[in-house]
């Protein structure tokens, strides 16, 4: 599908699988819309891969959302967005990977989100939240808030999330950091409010700026603190045999198919030949 949007304007109880949507401004829009899922879709080269609107009870699980840049471009936006799932979902090479407003009551967890300009923006006016067991990697900034996000959860029971740039060991083998991993450094604040800052990733002035800030917080910023990082990502391992699994279930419908009008070509000209050969 291209060139089109997909819009569930109060729409109820409707479920979207295997498309793929680019080069349009919304993959998938829902509005004022109830208890809806949709799963096993690609959605790239858009303005926002899904963006769900005034909405409630939407579960999306086991979609692609690649590739959708440009200015305040998105893998997916919610707005208003109130008791809905977010499982085993791939974000990769998007502006903004994930971006959530003035949402409140939601569960992310198991989605893979990488290589992003940020991987998750999660504005000051959400609240109860649980965002856990996430795979946040090798994003230039793996999370943005605007303000102090202590109506979220980042982790749920003693699981939070993967997060490449964690450095912490784990001393007791129970596959979390025996420290807390604390994503918002003075180098993440400053690329906040000069988004040009950004080209400095990765340079040594940037580095530098870290490490001074870890020894002397002296900036004053929003952060999200994750109490029980996990030290393995098994997200993007579990998604790509997921698609795997799909994948075989496909090939080996076709070669039912292929096998059973092999067979009943063959019985018809057992039949043609038997009825020739009768006469």
């Amino acid at each position: 599908m291209s060139g089109m949007v997909c819009i569930l304007t109060i729409h109820d109880k409707t479920v979207v699988t295997n498309n793929k949507i680019s080069g349009i401004r919304y993959g998938l829009h829902y509005m004022w819309s109830m208890t809806n899922s949709f799963k096993h879709n690609y959605f790239s080269n858009n303005v926002s891969g899904a963006a769900i609107m005034f909405s409630k009870r939407i579960n999306m699980e086991q979609n692609i959302f690649e590739n959708n840049r440009g200015y305040r471009a998105f893998g997916m936006f919610f707005q208003t967005v109130e008791d809905s799932i977010v499982e085993n979902n791939l974000f990769f090479n998007n502006s903004i990977g994930i971006n959530s407003d003035l949402s409140r009551g939601n569960i992310f967890r198991k989605n893979t989100i990488v290589q992003n300009d940020i991987g998750m923006e999660v504005l000051g006016s959400n609240w109860d939240d649980v965002i856990y067991e996430n795979s946040f990697i090798d994003n230039l900034q793996q999370v943005l808030v605007n303000e102090i996000t202590i109506n979220d959860q980042w982790y749920y029971g003693n699981r939070g999330n993967y997060w490449s740039d964690y450095s912490g060991i784990d001393i007791e083998k129970d596959g979390t950091g025996d420290t807390e991993h604390h994503s918002g450094s003075a180098f993440d604040f400053f690329m906040y409010k000069y988004p040009h800052f950004r080209l400095f990733v990765e340079s040594p002035t940037a580095k530098m700026l870290q490490t001074v800030d870890k020894m002397f917080p002296v900036i004053e910023r929003a952060e999200v603190v994750d109490p029980f990082p996990l030290l393995e990502d098994l997200n993007s391992r579990a998604f790509l045999e997921g698609m795997e699994t799909e994948t075989s279930k496909k090939a080996g419908m076709i070669t039912f198919l292929v096998s059973l009008v092999v067979v009943l070509l063959s019985i018809r000209l057992l039949v043609r030949l038997s009825t020739r050969f009768g006469r």
